[in-house]
């Protein structure tokens, strides 16, 4: 069922992103697209396919959103909102043409307005980081305290990870993960520098949800065997 989802949300992202951008000749329509064609990955793309085959039979379908991306212009860090900041209660990344201010109540759609400025407009996503936190949620694993929420969710709940520490001073956040088995879904695309790797952006998603504040996927990288990841505290 959820395969078949996938399929039809990419069929149909398709179709909207090349309407958009061969006949109407815009932009809205465009970005419309490529949001469609991102949740189809998304929903496509479940936790029995996390396999080598299927991750590099995936990896086409990511960089063909890279590129969509990487015309549209938008490459700035994408905002992760806690559930607490939209209008349904969910987590969402936000991509937005500039870092935001002031997000409060943002409304669901795959094109937003989040504030009150015309320009204010972007493109509000699931990502696997958001998803995760959806299914912790759900189990009771996130909560008020940061590292406990980090160790429930990631090395607890979804098995990705041995150990997280976490590391908070003023607005930053860093956080180091010891034997991380995330897999790298999009390789070193526009859509990591974006949304940051999988395990990035689930950090990034339990960090937001449990300090109940939005947050920008700022770097990460590895040294030895251990996977950081360093997140900024966004004011609401």
């Amino acid at each position: 069922m959820r395969v078949d989802l996938g399929i039809s949300l990419l069929i149909l992202g398709a179709g909207v992103t090349a309407i958009g951008y061969l006949i109407l000749n815009s932009i809205p329509v465009f970005i419309m697209g490529i949001s469609i064609l991102i949740m189809g990955i998304l929903a496509t793309w479940g936790e029995d396919s996390l396999g080598g085959v299927n991750q590099e039979l995936m990896s086409t379908a990511w960089e063909n959103v890279a590129a969509l991306i990487e015309s549209v212009g938008i490459v700035n860090k994408a905002v992760y909102l806690p559930s607490s900041l939209t209008q349904d209660s969910r987590a969402y990344a936000l991509i937005t043409p500039a870092q935001p201010t002031g997000l409060t109540n943002i409304p669901t759609g795959l094109i937003v307005k989040y504030g009150p400025s015309p320009n204010e407009v972007g493109i509000l996503v699931r990502t696997m980081g958001t998803r995760a936190v959806e299914l912790c949620r759900e189990s009771g694993a996130i909560s008020t305290d940061l590292e406990s929420s980090l160790n429930n969710c990631i090395v607890n709940h979804l098995g990705l990870a041995r150990r997280v520490i976490s590391h908070v001073d003023g607005d930053r956040v860093r956080v180091v993960i010891n034997g991380s088995r995330a897999v790298n879904a999009y390789g070193n695309t526009v859509v990591r520098a974006v949304l940051g790797s999988p395990m990035a952006s689930i950090v990034a998603s339990v960090v937001a949800e449990s300090l109940n504040r939005p947050v920008i996927y700022d770097s990460e990288g590895s040294r030895g065997g251990e996977y950081w990841v360093e997140v900024t505290l966004l004011g609401t």
